[in-house]
C-alpha cells in the first residue's frame, strides 16, 4: 500500500457495501410507492356529495315577518323606489376658478450653451 491509496481488496469491500445500501434503499422507496399507490381512492361522484338528505322531513312554516314581503323589517309593503334629492333650502355656491395668464416670453433668448469638445474616442476604434 503506498500513500493514501486503497488496496483492491479495500476498494472493492467499499464498493460493495456502497452497492448494498443503494440497492435496499430503491427497494424500499419502490415499496413506499408502490404502497402509496395501492391506497383506495375515493372517486364518488361529486354530484352525489351535495345531495339532500332522504331522512329529513321539512315543515312548511310561516317566516318571521308574518306574512307579506319587506323582509325582516315586518313592513307588508314593498320598498320605496329610490328618489333623487330636490333643490335644497341651504346651498354652497360653487367658487369660479381664477383665470391662468400665460407669462411673458423673456425679452432676450438665452445664448445656447457651448458643447464641450474632448478628445475621446469610442471603445471599438481602439488599437488592435
Amino acid at each position: 500500500m503506498v500513500g493514501d491509496v486503497p488496496s483492491g481488496e479495500a476498494q472493492a469491500r467499499r464498493f460493495g457495501g456502497g452497492m448494498g445500501v443503494s440497492f435496499f434503499t430503491h427497494l424500499g422507496l419502490f415499496f413506499v410507492i408502490l404502497f402509496v399507490l395501492s391506497l383506495p381512492v375515493n372517486r364518488a361522484d361529486p354530484a352525489a356529495r351535495f345531495e339532500m338528505p332522504h331522512d329529513i322531513v321539512w315543515i312548511a312554516q310561516e317566516g318571521p315577518g308574518g306574512g307579506g314581503g319587506g323582509g325582516g323589517n315586518k313592513m307588508p309593503d314593498p320598498p320605496r323606489k329610490a328618489e333623487l334629492p330636490g333643490p335644497q333650502k341651504i346651498t354652497v355656491p360653487v367658487a369660479k376658478p381664477p383665470k391662468l395668464q400665460m407669462p411673458d416670453p423673456p425679452k432676450e433668448m438665452p445664448k445656447p450653451e457651448q458643447q464641450m469638445n474632448i478628445p475621446a474616442q469610442k471603445m471599438e476604434s481602439g488599437v488592435q
